[in-house]
């Protein structure tokens, strides 16, 4: 018999909650077998999921979503870490703590990405061995897609979390989409190995000598990859610090918005282009879909003892419901043993010692 794994949303987090939490909670019933618990404020909840489901017209599945009652919240703009530690009885919280507890399950919140973080540090821990865990962001290439890890869960880092990122990164990957090798590439201004910051160049060095040991599939790791070249599909994970990667992250959203824009202005004062769009909606709305993050769901937070899924702040129902989807499918997976492993295997080519070893390729034992 099939375990069915449990999603515990925190239905309380996000710009446009606690309404697009429950529309996707309803919508993902159609989509998954998991169970589905809303937790927050049930005075609020209640009335919409009767609602929605209405609406939905999935009134006899509604017994697979349950509602956890819990008043207070973490608000977007509250200190991260304060409001994690201080507030206890925070729906964030609450539903972190409820998916700790439950092997079978994932946590899913689209509210304050750095309160998510302290929170899984607190309730699901690290895995062991896991500096830092890390945001990993679902991004189109050409062909397919890639993640960026990490997406702004750490400003600052040591080229050992980079190298850390990376292996916990392609694990991912390589779960996600199968007989894939989640090849890394290392952000940077250049591919030459020269090219780069100190904490470019230090990762690049770290995971040669991984790579080096064997500890990686065969051409896994390219070195050094080019913004402009990241799109192209070459690489699975792209590696950098979460400045630069938030940096990216919104600077993509907001050219993807722009050229939208810039094309509806166009057709406008064309009266050909405009019959010309016509014929051309279907594919228009196929890359729509393919750089629409509310087809992909939530960005997994890679280094936590457990499945935690960080939604987009402005998501959407549908947004939420693929990510309900992403984290269902993940539960029901042992990514962090997975993950453990890779970490246990490199750990004597990360630590300082390995760092200052002598470059013939192996790290200290």
């Amino acid at each position: 018999m099939s375990i069915v794994p449990t999603v515990y949303v925190d239905a309380m987090g996000g710009d446009n909650a606690p309404e697009v939490n429950v529309e996707g909670a309803v919508a993902a019933l159609s989509e998954t077998a998991a169970r589905i618990v809303l937790v927050g404020d049930q005075d609020q909840i209640l009335p919409i999921l009767k609602i929605e489901g209405k609406k939905a017209k999935k009134e006899k599945e509604l017994d697979r979503i349950c509602v956890e009652h819990t008043s207070e919240y973490i608000r977007m703009d509250d200190h991260p870490l304060t409001a994690a530690r201080n507030k206890k009885q925070a729906s964030l919280n609450v539903a972190m703590k409820m998916a700790a507890a439950d092997p079978n399950s994932a946590f899913l919140s689209a509210g304050n990405s750095g309160a998510i973080l302290a929170s899984g540090v607190m309730h699901m821990k690290r895995i062991p061995g896991v500096e830092r865990p890390a945001i990993a962001a679902t991004l189109p290439t050409i062909r397919s897609f890639f993640l960026l890890v990490d997406a702004g869960a750490n400003t600052q880092c040591r080229a050992s979390q980079l190298a850390q990122f990376a292996l916990l990164g392609s694990q991912y990957y390589q779960f996600t989409y199968e007989g894939t090798k989640g090849k890394i590439g290392v952000l940077s201004n250049g591919e030459e190995d020269s090219k780069g910051t100190e904490l470019t160049r230090e990762t690049v060095e770290i995971l040669n000598r991984i790579n080096s040991a064997g500890l990686l599939k065969k051409g896994a790791f390219v070195g050094n990859v080019e913004g402009k070249e990241v799109f192209q599909g070459g690489v699975d994970v792209v590696v950098c610090d979460g400045f630069t990667g938030n940096i990216l992250l919104k600077g993509l959203e907001g050219l993807a918005s722009a050229v939208v824009d810039i094309m509806k202005l166009e057709i406008k004062k064309d009266l050909f282009a405009s019959f010309g769009m016509l014929f051309a909606m279907g594919a228009v709305k196929r890359v729509k879909d393919r750089v629409d993050y509310a087809e992909v769901g939530g960005a997994p937070l890679l280094g936590v003892n457990g499945h935690a899924f960080i939604a987009h702040g402005g998501s959407t129902g549908k947004a939420i419901k693929s990510a309900i989807r992403v984290a269902a499918k993940a539960a029901k997976s042992d990514l962090p043993k997975a993950l453990f492993s890779i970490i246990e295997e490199t750990k004597p080519y990360i630590t300082p010692q390995a760092n200052r070893a002598s470059g013939d390729g192996k790290g200290k034992q």
